[in-house]
């Protein structure tokens, strides 16, 4: 049974190209089915390790500790930590190595937030916009004018002529 079985294994793997990070998630999240039996269930875990092992090529104790703390410290990333590093992120998996690049980028991040930062806190005090309503200067420019020729509806808008606007006249 065993032989056929890996035979069968070997030969979905190929099929389905399924990578070593699939595999550590197929581990971890791998339920028994109400149908098994607790030794099918084991050895469905413990398959899923192996391939995930032999896909990483973790051949020592010392490397299967290095992955495991790896794999901690991606659970406890920021999703943003991981799509700056989407390239090589299956691939990492020393811990020092790790921890370094995520200092690395979270020390440039924390910079660039700063100098973004204090480029927002000095725009305070600049207007957006001019508030203009109800302004003297506004009413009283020589770029609108507002005429009511008669007591009728009848209005008449007047645009004077200033450096480079042509003038016009519409009547409603």
């Amino acid at each position: 049974m065993f032989k056929t079985y890996t035979h069968v294994r070997t030969i979905l793997l190929q099929r389905f190209k399924l990578t070593a990070d699939r595999f550590r998630i197929l581990f971890s999240r791998h339920q028994k089915r109400d149908h098994s039996t607790w030794k099918d269930f084991f050895f469905e875990l413990r398959t899923y390790f192996e391939v995930w092992l032999n896909e990483l090529e973790i051949s020592s104790f010392d490397k299967l500790k290095e992955l495991i703390i790896a794999d901690q410290i991606k659970k406890k990333c920021p999703p943003e930590y991981k799509n700056h590093y989407l390239d090589s992120w299956e691939t990492l998996n020393d811990p020092v190595i790790l921890a370094e690049k995520l200092d690395f980028y979270e020390n440039i991040k924390s910079r660039y937030q700063n100098v973004e930062k204090h480029a927002k806190s000095q725009e305070w005090y600049k207007p957006k916009f001019v508030k203009n309503a109800g302004s003297q200067n506004l009413k009283n420019s020589q770029f609108t004018k507002f005429e009511k020729t008669n007591s009728s509806s009848t209005h008449k808008n007047t645009i004077s002529n200033s450096n480079n606007m042509p003038s016009r006249n519409v009547e409603n």
